[in-house]
């Protein structure tokens, strides 16, 4: 079967509504990503909220490229998502400033929140950590389950639009 299509009118016509689809398309894509984000943003455990703050989006490319991310470039919310293994290697307690492990996290987080007694508090923090291991928190991962069908209406209203 071939489909030819002659004339100005139709051929513009086919554009604008072109056209129209991507920004829609781009605009529903832009509503589940802020709402993704504001889902995350609550569900995320910062007492300072610079993790809350670090969580950003963006919508790139177009057509059948059309992205959405939303991510975190916060060593906090990145930690707080992972989960670590009991009777693994001890975290460090005291290293040297690098920008993926934090600056001494542990003792840190202890002075927060006025646990830091004595000098040896980070590392027995540190052993229990390494002993027990700790619990994920998959911010990202929870926010998307939860607003799923909210993303996937928004993206079935563009397909039932009608002019």
């Amino acid at each position: 079967m071939r489909v030819r299509l002659e004339g100005d009118d139709v051929v513009g016509m086919l554009g604008i509504l072109r056209r129209d689809m991507e920004g829609r398309r781009r605009r529903a894509m832009r509503q589940a990503v802020v709402l993704l984000k504001a889902e995350a943003q609550a569900r995320i455990h910062s007492p300072e909220g610079r993790a809350r703050r670090g969580i950003r989006y963006r919508v790139t490319g177009t057509g059948e490229a059309l992205k959405g991310i939303v991510k975190s470039r916060s060593v906090e919310a990145i930690f707080s998502q992972r989960s670590r293994g009991p009777n693994t290697k001890m975290p460090p307690t005291e290293q040297k400033f690098s920008r993926r492990a934090g600056t001494r996290a542990i003792a840190r987080w202890l002075r927060r929140i006025g646990q830091m007694r004595t000098r040896s508090s980070a590392f027995l923090v540190a052993r229990a950590i390494a002993r027990k291991g700790t619990h994920g928190h998959p911010v990202m991962a929870d926010a998307l389950r939860a607003k799923r069908a909210e993303v996937l209406a928004m993206f079935n209203q563009i397909l039932r639009w009608r002019r």
